[in-house]
């Protein structure tokens, strides 16, 4: 459906109704488009594409998200589109360029307020109700020492961000005191200069626990940043993991994408320590 990768979807509803039946995504070439999977193109055994443009951004889209019809695109141009999806169309608000180079990540903690990194190594968070000259809140300068590949808001805490590098670190991020993180997690994995993958980590279990994939590894590592900085508990799915994502009401639930082509859903085991 897409002229090349498709780097984010996600079901959305606008329309509003009870069924979530629209599909958005964002792709390598800077397009967003709306699919309604409700209905099929005459020409082609395909869902009707609603629209499609490649008007926010002058380069691909690496990540986009989208909140109740808000969304964010975070693109190799180095910059970050917040919009205003409808049935039709998606329009933006305002374009952020703040960041240094390409920004590889973007989530919205609700509609107004997001969290973007990238290849500057910097944490943004931007809260748009405010005065568009001076349109960021707070930066965390040198997060990471190496791109900075994802910074995700915790499930409820909205104080606290997760962000992932190349340098194998996951850190967490108490936005009240930003300073230095009150967790820093190491990655499992091999140093392959010729493969340095991008590695997401979920928040897990109601945000209590964090799943997190490595380098060259088949293993995937359960961490609990409240017990310390190392792995509890982890398994091997026998084949590297491309994506993970976790779901459910208490993010309980966790579905593994992997290199073979092959697609695995865990949930945890819990056992009492004597």
């Amino acid at each position: 459906t897409q002229s090349t990768w498709v780097s984010s979807c996600c079901f959305v509803n606008p329309s509003k109704s009870q069924e979530k039946n629209f599909l958005l995504t964002s792709s390598n070439d800077g397009r967003v488009s709306l699919w309604d999977l409700s209905k099929e193109c005459t020409i082609e055994a395909k869902p009707l594409e609603v629209f499609s443009t490649d008007s926010l951004h002058n380069g691909g889209i690496f990540k986009m998200h989208e909140k109740d019809l808000r969304v964010v695109t975070a693109s190799k141009d180095g910059t970050v589109s917040y919009s205003q999806l409808t049935e039709t169309e998606i329009k933006e608000i305002h374009q952020f360029n703040k960041h240094e180079g390409v920004v590889k990540y973007v989530q919205l903690r609700d509609s107004n307020v997001f969290a973007s990194c990238g290849n500057d190594c910097t944490i943004r968070i931007f809260d748009v109700r405010e005065n568009p000259s001076s349109l960021h809140n707070m930066v965390i300068e040198n997060a990471h020492e190496s791109p900075i590949n994802s910074a995700q808001w915790h499930p409820t805490n909205e104080f606290e961000v997760m962000s992932s590098s190349f340098d194998a670190h996951t850190k967490i991020w108490d936005l009240r005191n930003p300073s230095k993180p009150v967790s820093c997690m190491v990655a499992h994995g091999k140093k392959d200069p010729k493969r340095n993958a991008i590695h997401i980590p979920a928040y897990f279990c109601k945000g209590n626990s964090v799943l997190a994939t490595g380098n060259s590894s088949s293993l995937i590592s359960l961490f609990n940043p409240a017990k310390g900085n190392d792995a509890v508990s982890g398994c091997d799915i026998g084949s590297q993991p491309s994506c993970i994502k976790t779901f459910g009401e208490d993010l309980n639930m966790a579905v593994v994408a992997s290199g073979s082509g092959n697609i695995r859903f865990l949930s945890p085991i819990w056992k009492i320590k004597n």
